[in-house]
């Protein structure tokens, strides 16, 4: 039996305690004995996954909520298929509390912790966007004016290495995944009727492409998300001084 293994299925109840939280029984324990798969929290309890966390890492249990409504950085987001890069101007992003857990399991054969947060909606609106249109041969055409977007039916799937019997933050990867292919979004008049013609055929082929479009800005966000939910409202693995934080200012 992997060490890994008898350490969390006969040491985990032992961390469910000292938080206040709900404890299990051992047989509670979901294990897929031939895949190696184990559902270390029933229900996917928040506090259960705090504490588990907490057991395998160095991350403080964390109670509070993300910030809601955010306020980030302005910070390049390409939108690849279109050719054009955004950048958001005191945008205001909403809709970050509302996150739940989608799934929370241990691989114990790939040594692969999985953490899915899912959040039904994240608004995000900038009175002034910086689009930057590329052109082949040709320096690019710069427009700015208001636009907005919602990222419907999110899902930010985090996984960590487990080496050693420790939870490695260095070697975390987020998927981050809109599954609303047509969500509603606001795009200033200015954008679609500009006199450069490359303007225009890039914003209908924005706007035609919009599930696309979301894909696109959304993964470059989707880790700056999951880090703010993670160490504001789960446990937080990073302190201020060994990790500051880009992108968002809060």
């Amino acid at each position: 039996m992997n060490y890994f293994y008898f350490i969390l299925f006969f040491g985990v109840c032992s961390c469910l305690d000292s938080e206040g939280s709900e404890s299990y029984p051992y047989n509670s324990y979901v294990t897929q004995h031939h895949s190696g798969i184990v559902w270390p929290c029933q229900h996917l309890d928040l506090n259960c996954i705090r504490n588990f966390l907490a057991h395998y890492s160095d991350c403080t249990p964390a109670y509070g909520s993300p910030p809601d409504p955010l306020s980030p950085d302005a910070t390049p987001i390409d939108i690849p298929h279109a050719n054009l890069t955004f950048v958001l101007t005191n945008a205001v992003i909403t809709g970050l509390s509302n996150f739940k857990i989608g799934n929370f399991y241990l691989n114990n054969k790939s040594g692969t912790l999985v953490l899915e947060l899912l959040l039904p909606a994240v608004k995000s609106y900038s009175p002034e966007v910086e689009v930057t249109y590329h052109r082949k041969g040709h320096e690019p055409v710069i427009v700015r004016d208001y636009a907005g977007i919602v990222y419907g039916d999110t899902s930010l799937t985090i996984t960590f290495p487990v080496r050693y019997n420790k939870i490695q933050i260095s070697g975390w990867h987020v998927f981050s995944y809109a599954g609303d292919a047509n969500p509603p979004y606001t795009l200033a008049p200015k954008f679609i009727n500009h006199p450069d013609r490359t303007v225009r055929r890039a914003t209908r082929e924005l706007v035609h492409e919009i599930g696309l479009t979301l894909q696109e800005a959304l993964a470059p966000q989707g880790p700056v998300f999951s880090r703010l939910i993670l160490q504001n409202s789960i446990c937080n693995f990073w302190h201020p001084s060994l990790f500051p934080l880009q992108m968002v200012k809060i």
